[in-house]
This record gives C-alpha cells, sequence and structure tokens, in this order.
C-alpha cells in the first residue's frame, strides 16, 4: 500500500474539463472566519420568505416536462463532466454540503449534519447523519464518503478532478476499494489500518465521522465538496468494482444516490425519466433538498433550437434551455418567464494564444484587445446581458475588483500599437486561427464580430467551427506555440461560485483551463497565497495583485458575466412553475423545489 497522501497545492487538471461552457453556478463563496475555526457549524435554520412559499405545497402527483439540449455521455459523477450529466446526477445524488437556497452565500451541511475546522484550518472533521440510505436501501456511512473520494481518484477519469481538487488520494488502491463490499457498507478488520491511516488526506476514525487532513489552510474545499456526490460502495461492488483508470460502465448508465429522485428510464439521446423517491430521507432542513412535490420528471435531450422554443412557447414543455440569440425574441412572451436572477457567475473570456507568433509580442496583444468592440458583443450577441467585469475572479466573488472592466473599443490605438509592433496596418501580420464551437451559436457570432473588427486594423482572421468536443480536443492534443492551435476562441466558464474555482485554472501556470499558455511565476505564487488563507481581507488583496498583472499582459480579452443564466445556458419556464432557484455546483435545476399550478 502506497501511504504517500495528504493534500497539496490545488491540482487544477481537470476543471473546465471544461466547466468552460458547462459546469457549475453562481455564487459567492463560503468563508469561515478564523474566529470560527474549531466551532461546530450546523444546518442554518434562516429562511427566506421565498422559500417557505415555495415548500408549503405537498407533494402531489405533478408531472415536469424539461427541454435540455443534449444528452449526457455519463450519469457517473467520477466520470461525467457535461452540465446534461450532472443536470440528472445532482438530482439523484447528494454531497457532505451544499448551497442554502434562501440564502445562496451560504454552505451548509447536507450528508454531514455538522463539522468542525481545527484552529489552524488544516482538519476539517465531519459528523454525518445517521439512518440515511441510498435509493436501493443500502446505508450509507462515513466509509461511503472515503469509498466515492478515493474511488474517484484511482479511476482517474475526468470527472474525477472535483473530488481530488487540492487532494493528493495516491495512498489507496483499486483492491483495497475493492474490499468495501460488504451489505451494510461496513469495511473488513483488514481495511481498517487503511482507513485510520492518518499519513492519508482522509479517515474514517468511526462509521459517522471523516476527516479530511490538509498540508495547509484551504478555505475553498466547501465549494468543491459541494459538486463531489457520494456513491453507494455496495451497488460499484457489486457490478465490476473499481478499476484503475477505467470508467465503471454500469456506473455510466446507473446512478444510485441517497437524493429525492431516481433514475427509472434514460433512452439515451431521446429522454430520461426521473420520478420521486419513495424512500427519501427527507432532506437536511431549511427548504433545502426537500420531499419533492413533483411525482416524475421526463426530460427530453433536443438538439433543435426551433423545437424547443416551439415546445416551451406551446407549453408542451414546461422548462427548456433556450440558445442565447433567441433569448430576446422570447423573453416577455405571454406564459413564458426568463428569470430574472441579476448578474451570474458565468464568465466569458476570450484567450489569446500567447506563446504564438506573433500574439507573443505584448504589444500586438493590447492592439487587438482594443481593436474589439465590446458594446457590440453584448447587444447583437448577449442582448444586453453581460456585465462589464475583467479580471482573475468574477463578479460576486472574493477578490472581484469591480474598478476593473472589459478593455476600451479604440481602434487607432490598435492601429498605433500594431505599427509600433512592426506591423503598421497589419503589414506581413500572419492570418490568425479563431475557432468557435458550432453546438453554441452565440460563438460564432462573437467569432464574427472578432473577425470584422481585427480586419479593420489590418489582421485577418480565420473562423473554424468545430464541435465543442472537438475545440478542446484541438486545444490539447496542438502545442500552443503551432500555428494549428486557436489563436483566439471564445470561452465560458461557470465554475463553483469560490475564488479558486476560476482564478487556479484559468489562470495558473499549465493548468487545465489556461487555453492560450499564459504563465507568470508572480501570479502563480499570488493565487497559491490566496487560496490557502482564511483571511479574506489578504486574499481580496492578494486577487487584486494578480488581476493587475493579467489584465496588463493582455493575455485574455475579458467578455464579463452573464446575467440570469443558469448553469451555462439559458433556462425558460412557463409561468405556471414555481419554486425554482439559481443553483450551483453542476446541480442545474433542483426539481425538489418546483411544483406547477
Amino acid at each position: 500500500m502506497n501511504q504517500k497522501t495528504g493534500i497539496s497545492r490545488i491540482a487544477v487538471v481537470g476543471i473546465i474539463i471544461l466547466v468552460i461552457v458547462i459546469a457549475v453556478a453562481a455564487i459567492v463563496t463560503l468563508s469561515h472566519a478564523p474566529s470560527q475555526m474549531s466551532s461546530t457549524v450546523t444546518t442554518s435554520s434562516s429562511i427566506s420568505s421565498q422559500l417557505t412559499s415555495s415548500t408549503t405545497t405537498s407533494a402531489v402527483n405533478q408531472t415536469l416536462i424539461v427541454d435540455y439540449t443534449s444528452s449526457p455521455g455519463s450519469l457517473d459523477p467520477a466520470t461525467d463532466v457535461e452540465i446534461a450529466g450532472y443536470g440528472i446526477i445532482g438530482n439523484i445524488m447528494q454531497s457532505l454540503v451544499y448551497y442554502n437556497n434562501s440564502n445562496s452565500n451560504q454552505i451548509v451541511p447536507v450528508l454531514a449534519s455538522n463539522y468542525t475546522i481545527s484552529s489552524d484550518g488544516k482538519t476539517i472533521t465531519f459528523f454525518l447523519r445517521h439512518g440515511i440510505t441510498f435509493s436501493n436501501g443500502d446505508p450509507f456511512n462515513a466509509y461511503c464518503v472515503w469509498f466515492s473520494y478515493y474511488r474517484a481518484a484511482v479511476m482517474g477519469q475526468a470527472g474525477s478532478f472535483f473530488y481530488s481538487v487540492g487532494l493528493n488520494l495516491s495512498g489507496v488502491t483499486a483492491d483495497e476499494l475493492n474490499e468495501l463490499n460488504s451489505s451494510t457498507n461496513t469495511p473488513p478488520a483488514s481495511l481498517l489500518p487503511v482507513l485510520t491511516n492518518e499519513s492519508n488526506a482522509i479517515t474514517v476514525p468511526s462509521p459517522y465521522v471523516v476527516v479530511f487532513h490538509f498540508e495547509r489552510p484551504f478555505p475553498d474545499i466547501f465549494g468543491w465538496m459541494t459538486i463531489a456526490k457520494i456513491v453507494d460502495p455496495r451497488a460499484i461492488e457489486l457490478h465490476g468494482g473499481v478499476q484503475k483508470g477505467q470508467p465503471n460502465s454500469w456506473a455510466n448508465l446507473n446512478p444510485i444516490g441517497t437524493g429525492p429522485f431516481i433514475l427509472q428510464t434514460w433512452v439515451q439521446g431521446s429522454y430520461a425519466v426521473l420520478v420521486r423517491n419513495p424512500n427519501y430521507w427527507g432532506g437536511p432542513g431549511g427548504g433545502v433538498f426537500p420531499t419533492p412535490k413533483l411525482s416524475k420528471v421526463v426530460i427530453y435531450f433536443i438538439p433543435s433550437e426551433t423545437t424547443r422554443e416551439e415546445n416551451i412557447l406551446s407549453g408542451a414543455a414546461d422548462v427548456a434551455v433556450i440558445d442565447t440569440p433567441r433569448i430576446a425574441a422570447i423573453n416577455g412572451t405571454p406564459g413564458v418567464v426568463l428569470p430574472n436572477f441579476g448578474v451570474s457567475n458565468t464568465y466569458a473570456w476570450m484567450p489569446l494564444d500567447v506563446q504564438q507568433y506573433p500574439l507573443n509580442i505584448t504589444l500586438v496583444r493590447e492592439a487587438i484587445v482594443h481593436a474589439i468592440n465590446w458594446n457590440q458583443i453584448n447587444q447583437q450577441v448577449y442582448h444586453g446581458l453581460l456585465y462589464p467585469s475583467a479580471g482573475v475572479v468574477p463578479y460576486g466573488l472574493i477578490g472581484y475588483n469591480a474598478s476593473m472592466k472589459p478593455y476600451s473599443y479604440n481602434p487607432v490605438l490598435a492601429e498605433n500599437l500594431l505599427a509600433q509592433a512592426g506591423f503598421p496596418n497589419g503589414t506581413n501580420f500572419p492570418t490568425l486561427l479563431f475557432v468557435y464551437a458550432t453546438d453554441y451559436p452565440e460563438t460564432y457570432l462573437v467569432a464574427q464580430i472578432v473577425q470584422a473588427d481585427l480586419a479593420q486594423v489590418g489582421i485577418h482572421v480565420e473562423l473554424k467551427g468545430l464541435t465543442f468536443a472537438q475545440q478542446i480536443a484541438l486545444d490539447y492534443s496542438t502545442p500552443a506555440s503551432s500555428s494549428s492551435h486557436p489563436s483566439l476562441q471564445w470561452v465560458s466558464i461557470t465554475g463553483p461560485p469560490i475564488p479558486s474555482g476560476y482564478a487556479d485554472p484559468l489562470f495558473m501556470t499549465g493548468n487545465y483551463g489556461n487555453l492560450g499558455g499564459y504563465s507568470n511565476p508572480t501570479v502563480d505564487a499570488l493565487l497559491l497565497q490566496a487560496e490557502s488563507t482564511y483571511n479574506n481581507t489578504l486574499r481580496e488583496e492578494l486577487y487584486w495583485k494578480a488581476s493587475n498583472i493579467v489584465y496588463n499582459s493582455y493575455a485574455y480579452y475579458f467578455l464579463g458575466n452573464i446575467k440570469d443564466f443558469f448553469p451555462a445556458q439559458f433556462f425558460v419556464f412557463r409561468s405556471n412553475v414555481h419554486g425554482y432557484y439559481y443553483q450551483s455546483a453542476f446541480s442545474q435545476l433542483d426539481f425538489s423545489t418546483i411544483y406547477l399550478t
């Protein structure tokens, strides 16, 4: 057994996977002040009037019809990173902690009943709820938590990032995980030394206590934990167990959780049916994952924007995803509602490939960012729904700098900067490659505006359309210095509502979301320091310093936050649909609070 573990710096090698156009939505980070350390944290009892009114409707035989854009590839949280998958997973499975619907600034215990943080911030002990079972009747306990985290790490699939961010989970093997195979989800005696080995990052001293050991304080860990869903070890072991570096084909298709819904049917590429879990434990209280009022949710996977729009307008669908270019046309139509949620944490930007000639010249990048018309993109693509923000941390989170805005549109300045860089009127400037995602219509519209704007200053841009999956594959299969790597591309990320959910993957050297090859050791050091302290004043100062350096490098064209945006897309509701909330952490719509009138 390899006993090397502990928790290391955020290993952001998977996020975006990309949470870029997928992922987790948006609220303000949980922050425990130093005075709260070593104290017990329990579920909040403070519930807003909106939440109270939405939860007074008792469970009834109502069916909700939802139109999504695409079918998930997997429903195993250790494998899936698509919003289509987590939109289902988040209603079936649960995590140790989650966001309070009535107060989206607050993270509350869910499968945990409470937790303590040590005085040095390096140890978090979770005390779990008793009497919870998975939908198949198997018991939930601390061994299930340990199994879920280490299973994801051993499998090494895309979704494993959300379990192992900030953790070095190398101390447990597949064989050891497969020893946890009893009908009671309790370990054999031979596994106890592994479970209690404090050189490992996660230990289980007793059946309802699980301890996370850190090498340094890591306040953002709670935000990451909202994504890490807990699976049933017994169910996994009955269907192939855990294999190192391999997905589990059964688990991809058969999610079993402790949550309010059960997957009844899934016809891949067509539809999925969720039904109310008859044995659901009822949730932690306070309106968080309550017993559902809906008896059934039918989710149709419909790529056609026209069909989805027709369905929501006619009432054939109760909820539908509507593409960005159609929002202005459909908003305000009688019988449908585009909720006004305000500024979301969905953050859009365009990375410039700083390793590709001539974008490796700072003056050239400065010219490009001033040649692009932000207002035109906001009005013609987003219909005024962009909030002008910039920097390493988006609006609403610790470290956001309200004074930092997208670059000003100044084509005259751009021409002068190009001339200073040795490219007067674009002379001898090589063609740039803008790659856009054909399955996200707004990206093509952005690409067209960028192409036209840069042409005005003498820069020719070639547009190349790929599916989003192909775009990401191209990003990681070609060196950033190569002419075949995207010079420019549109990207959106809805990360967990914590500063490190954006700053680390997008701006740290070599991290997975750093698509333009940006690298600055000073920025890396500032971001690492910022994520390692509970002092919010210091964190803000460090993030501001990092933002100033990045902003003045002109390596990213910041578009800003998108208003009224659910995770990664716009949802439109029929006016008789109530009880929905702006959700985060990949859960998409929380069906447990929704009801119809």
